[in-house]
Formats: structure tokens, sequence, C-alpha cells
């Protein structure tokens, strides 16, 4: 048991120093870029099962939705201090049926210097999305806590440090490699189910009542928690795994490499 916590932590400390290596690189050139402090808002028509993706972003990220064809972008970079770097770049990249916005380190020293010092204090990115809601979303190598509205594609959030929240109407998701608590909302789960590992925090699931799932939690440390009415619930191995049937069962559920706890309870 103990030798499966320390994996996990080392899970969630290795996400945490990739999505930093990502904020320190992004990724290819070209789209719109802009550099400095200050704020940028674009907008962009996308189609229905478009795919967004946000990373290497030094700062929150948050996600609204509505029934919508129209993506808007906007982004604010504040320094607390006058001496704060500011050398980030953030790219925008768009087709209809993709958007990317990334952070592109200009300047020199790389993941190095990000994680030794030596290079100043960065300017803070907050990015705001407004997306439809038929969209895959991907959120990788942020620092700072990530938000993201009812979607009805797939979701992926990995390398966070930072609270991750998300709620999806149905759909697959994945979370991996988070510093930080993590809620996940679901009205149901997509056929091809949920998967969720290597957190460092709490993990809450809110189900609705329409919501099926055959859930699987192994490799935690902390306590486990279903709370959803009719859910039949075995405890294997001392209470360290715990297998639940939530309705009539169905997607799986697997959650593992959690240091805290883990609840199942209903959606308000």
């Amino acid at each position: 048991m103990k030798k499966r916590i320390f994996l996990a932590l080392l899970l969630v400390a290795a996400a945490w120093l990739a999505g930093r290596y990502v904020t320190g690189r992004g990724g290819d050139s070209g789209g719109e870029e802009a550099t400095g402090l200050g704020e940028i808002h674009e907008m962009f028509e996308l189609q229905a099962g478009a795919q967004v993706e946000v990373r290497g972003i030094n700062g929150p990220v948050t996600v609204e939705t509505s029934e919508t064809t129209t993506a808007e972008v906007h982004v604010t970079r504040t320094a607390r201090d006058p001496g704060d770097s500011v050398e980030q770049k953030i790219l925008i990249d768009h087709t209809p049926r993709s958007l990317v916005v990334r952070g592109e380190n200009g300047g020199r020293g790389g993941w190095w210097r990000k994680l030794f010092g030596g290079g100043g204090r960065h300017a803070e990115t907050r990015v705001t999305l407004k997306l439809p809601r038929r969209v895959e979303f991907e959120a990788r190598g942020i620092n700072g806590a990530v938000t993201v509205g009812e979607t009805e594609g797939f979701l992926s959030v990995s390398g966070v440090n930072g609270r991750v929240e998300a709620k999806q109407a149905e759909g697959q998701a994945r979370v991996t490699g988070t510093n930080g608590g993590v809620q996940l909302t679901f009205a149901r789960v997509g056929q091809k189910g949920v998967q969720l590992s290597g957190v460092n925090g709490k993990v809450e699931f809110r189900l609705g009542a329409e919501a099926a799932a055959d859930v699987d939690v192994h490799g935690i440390n902390g306590r486990v928690s279903v709370t959803i009415a009719g859910a039949t619930v075995e405890r294997e191995q001392h209470g360290q795994r715990v297998r639940a049937k939530i309705g009539a069962g169905g997607p799986r559920v697997e959650v593992t490499g959690v240091n805290g706890s883990v609840n199942f309870d209903p959606a308000n």
C-alpha cells in the first residue's frame, strides 16, 4: 500500500514538473500572438465536436459553456511587482475544427531556470474561454486552478498545479497528475467512462439522478464515501479497495493514486 501511495505522489510530482516544463516551452510557432501585459480578446466560429486545448499557462483557466457556435478567448496578464517577468508569449491557433491557446516562453534559461529559480517572478496569466457545449476539451501544464463548465465531449485535464472543477452532461473524462483537489459533476457518465489518477487532494464526484456506473477505487491514502441512494458498496483488502455499483451499473469509473479522501455524492 505504501509503495502505491509513493508511486502516486511521484506521478503527481512528475506531472507538475511536466506542467512547468510545458509552460516554459510552449509549442510550434504560429497563430495570433501577444507579449507583455494587457489583454487579448478574440472570437472564432467552431464546429460541433471541435477540439479545444489550453496548455502552458501560468495562471488560472476558466471555461464557460453555452448553446452557441462561437468561441470567445479572453486573456489578461497582470504583474504584482514592476520587476515581474512578462517574457511569456500567448499564442492562439484556430480552425473551424480546433482552437489552441498556449503559453510560449520567449526568454532564455528554459525549464532549469523555472525549476531552480534565477529568472524572477512571472506575471500571472488568466485565460477565460466561452465555448460551445459540444466540444472536446483538454487542459495541460497549467499553473493555477482549472474550472470547466458543462460540456458534452471528451474532457482531459493533466499536469495542473491547482484545484480542478468540471461538469459534464455526458462524455468520457480523464484527470491525471493534479496538485490540488478535484470536483467532477456528471449528469450521466459516458459509455467510455472516467479515469482519475495521481491526485494530491480531495476528490469529489457529484452524480445526477440518471447517472449509472461501476466504480473501482484503489491505491489511495484516504477514506472512500458513497452516499448515492441505492448504490451497492463492496470493500476489499481491509477497506483499501472499494467497488460500487451506482444505479444499474455500466460505464467504468476508475480512481487510483489519490492522496486524500474520495467521495461519491448526489448532485444538487
